[in-house]
């Protein structure tokens, strides 16, 4: 089965936001699996160390580009690291959150979530769904989240952004399909990332009630890559499932206030703006 992924989504993968977290995992899983891997954030020594990591254990090419995908020199900054590469595989993950009323909040620290967790989305998945159009064969995945189904008070940029991501990788998934790429967007509940540490929110004071919602980033990993080329989008963890389900037959209001009890209940300090990987 592996090598089977491997072929119709290798040799290459590019996955950004790989300095960490969600990120991370993707990078060690399909460095098992025998892919070359491009590694994209802007904490290069992370990357580095990872790449030693997984090149250790595996064997396989790693490039680490330090990158900043806020920025609009994105194209620029990567092309030359993959011009040469036979890429199969976009894992669009990179993204942070800012905690606190949008009004409330630095609009700089605002347009910075806009372009790092929206516009950078758009761009790789443009410029990598054209080369893989052309390919014949590939893969994209774009890392939303569960608040993509459920507006949240205190994060209600980073749950626009999220929607976003899942809208965009859904229809991309029936654009995409004819041409033999495939595209799924996945939704984690919450995960012990440094997103939440970097946004001001400390998961240990989760309360009980939300605990069963929490996923690990390795579970987001093996979800995704289980159902890329079965779905156009998928939802981690049997709760997460339940409840997204339920958003379908009860108003709008109730799930958007869960989520906020959520956000309110685990905030760490006054707002302020989150460290994008």
């Amino acid at each position: 089965m592996a090598s089977s992924f491997r072929e119709r989504y290798g040799p290459w993968a590019l996955v950004t936001g790989a300095s960490s977290g969600i990120g991370a995992e993707f990078a060690r899983h399909l460095g098992s699996l025998g892919f070359n891997l491009v590694l994209v954030a802007r904490r290069v020594t992370r990357l580095q160390a990872l790449a030693q990591e997984i090149t250790g254990a595996h064997g396989c090419e790693v490039r680490s580009v330090e990158c900043d995908l806020g920025s609009a020199q994105v194209l620029e900054t990567l092309r030359p690291h993959l011009a040469d590469l036979d890429l199969g595989l976009l894992v669009n993950n990179a993204g942070f959150a800012n905690t606190g009323a949008v009004v409330d909040n630095d609009l700089e620290h605002e347009l910075q979530l806009l372009h790092v967790n929206c516009r950078a989305y758009l761009t790789l998945s443009h410029e990598v769904g054209r080369r893989l159009a052309a390919r014949g064969r590939g893969g994209i995945i774009l890392v939303s989240s569960t608040m993509a189904f459920t507006p949240a008070a205190l994060w209600a940029h980073y749950s626009a952004s999220k929607a976003y991501a899942l809208a965009l990788g859904e229809a991309m998934h029936d654009e995409m399909r004819p041409r033999g790429v495939d595209v799924l967007a996945v939704c984690p509940g919450p995960s012990r990332t440094g997103l939440y540490e970097s946004a001001d929110q400390d998961l240990s004071r989760v309360p009980a009630m939300f605990r069963p919602f929490l996923v690990e980033p390795q579970q987001v990993v093996t979800t995704a890559l289980g159902s890329l080329g079965r779905k156009r989008s998928v939802v981690v963890g049997w709760p997460n499932k339940a409840a997204q389900l339920m958003t379908r037959f009860v108003p709008r209001s109730m799930p958007s206030r869960n989520v906020a009890t959520f956000v309110a209940a685990v905030r760490r300090r006054p707002p302020g703006s989150g460290e994008s990987d």
